[in-house]
């Protein structure tokens, strides 16, 4: 999954970078369902958002990892494809989660991943969310702000504005994020014109949706081994998923706050009231791994309204005065699809504060159809926390064992969803086994 993202090519929800903490700086490498990209609402430096009236004329022109791209399906696609020192056609799909993750942005440092001593021999690719160069209509940009604008005050007319929302902007249909049939036409169209031959999956969080769009198609044929770090519970009830993520948000941030007096500052346009100090806390499971504690004391103890609006903006996508990035509607495009019963997502509303701000975040695609979980029975291995609030603790484990009984399951205890705990451990048990 992701969290908030700048408007176009920074990063997304589930992509952390440049929050403000007293003299901390956060800089954070992506891992997963939502990694979030944040700049402070009004910055001044902040890029514009893709509209229908702005096109880069090069797909490439504003990537800053090494880019290429391809037409398939009458739009481009961005990808990187970073080779392996000796040359070959091996190579692993690296999917670093999202929805609403922008990875050619620089700032989840892909070269890290090249770095890893268990994918030295692999080629590896990266595909870029279509989000980042997609056009954003003037309904669309409407119908997300009355959205966000109605959720926030709780208006009466708010399963009317997410109706609104998923309408204006086409969700589910693959327009913002992927969708199965348009990935994996991509993949085979990417290892046609590269001359590469994909056979291995390393998926963070929202990796897993795109693992499973492959598996039971002609591109994924030739898989044989899979990671899966932190992967969301692809399959899971809607309902039950939000309530679960509230309640381990309880568990490691504290119990939801009395009302949060309305305060104006600097750097929003809106004043901070209690339903920023709530979508505050719940991104708070966003967080980088090292600063956590010390953002946490920001917005849980020192009330600091500053961090509190600019933790609110990222869970939300919002930016500017009354923007909402694109990010959020590839969020919309996929998420829901990968839950079941998603259409009882309203009974939440009346529930947790915490399990609200979440329910909230979904209800525009609530209903959508739902993709099961059908993994390849390949070598498969699992990093999973039971304390990970952003994937509802270790509960995709039991789900990845129905299709795949004998997947490996290495159990870390680090709750923070940015965390890189296990990742080379799962890597050798499957690189080894399939070479």
């Amino acid at each position: 999954m992701s969290a908030r993202t700048n408007p176009r090519g920074q990063g997304s929800r589930f992509a952390l970078s440049r929050l403000p903490v007293a003299a901390i700086i956060i800089m954070v490498m992506a891992a997963g369902v939502a990694i979030a990209s944040i700049w402070g609402s009004g910055s001044s430096d902040e890029p514009k958002a893709a509209s229908a009236t702005t096109a880069s004329p090069d797909p490439c022109e504003d990537a800053r990892e090494n880019c290429a791209s391809l037409r398939v399906g009458g739009r481009e696609w961005r990808y990187s494809l970073m080779r392996a020192e000796s040359p070959t056609k091996n190579t692993a799909i690296l999917d670093l989660g999202g929805p609403g993750t922008t990875p050619l942005s620089g700032r989840m440092r892909l070269s890290d991943y090249r770095s890893l001593t268990e994918l030295k021999k692999y080629n590896l690719l990266v595909i870029e969310e279509p989000w980042v160069t997609a056009k954003v209509s003037e309904p669309c940009q409407t119908a997300a702000t009355v959205y966000y604008n109605d959720v926030r005050s709780g208006g009466k007319k708010l399963a009317e504005s997410a109706r609104s929302l998923n309408g204006a902007c086409q969700l589910g249909q693959g327009k913002w994020g992927f969708d199965a049939d348009d990935y994996s036409e991509v993949v085979t169209s990417i290892a046609g014109k590269e001359a590469i031959e994909p056979n291995g999956f390393v998926g963070f969080s929202f990796g897993i949706a795109r693992y499973n769009y492959l598996a039971s198609t002609p591109a994924g044929e030739k898989l044989s081994w899979a990671v899966l770090a932190r992967p969301f519970p692809v399959g899971t009830d809607a309902t039950s998923f939000v309530r679960q993520r509230a309640s381990l948000i309880e568990k490691r941030f504290g119990k939801p706050p009395a009302a949060l007096q309305p305060a104006s500052v600097s750097s929003r346009s809106l004043p901070v009231t209690s339903f920023d100090e709530l979508s505050a806390i719940v991104g708070l499971e966003y967080a980088p791994d090292g600063d956590q504690d010390a953002v946490a004391r920001a917005v849980t103890k020192a009330k600091d309204r500053e961090v509190i609006g600019q933790y609110s903006d990222n869970l939300w996508h919002r930016y500017g005065t009354d923007s909402i990035s694109p990010a959020y509607l590839a969020q919309l495009d996929e998420l829901c699809a990968a839950t079941t019963a998603s259409d009882k997502l309203p009974a939440a509303l009346e529930g947790h504060p915490y399990a609200r701000v979440l329910a909230g975040t979904m209800l525009p695609c609530a209903g959508e159809p739902s993709a099961p979980l059908d993994l390849k029975p390949v070598p498969t291995c699992v990093v999973a926390s039971k304390g990970d609030p952003v994937v509802a603790g270790d509960a995709s484990v039991a789900l990845i064992r129905r299709t795949v009984k004998d997947a490996s399951v290495v159990e870390s205890p680090k709750p923070s969803h940015q965390s890189q705990d296990g990742l080379s451990s799962c890597l050798t048990k499957v690189v080894s086994s399939a070479a």
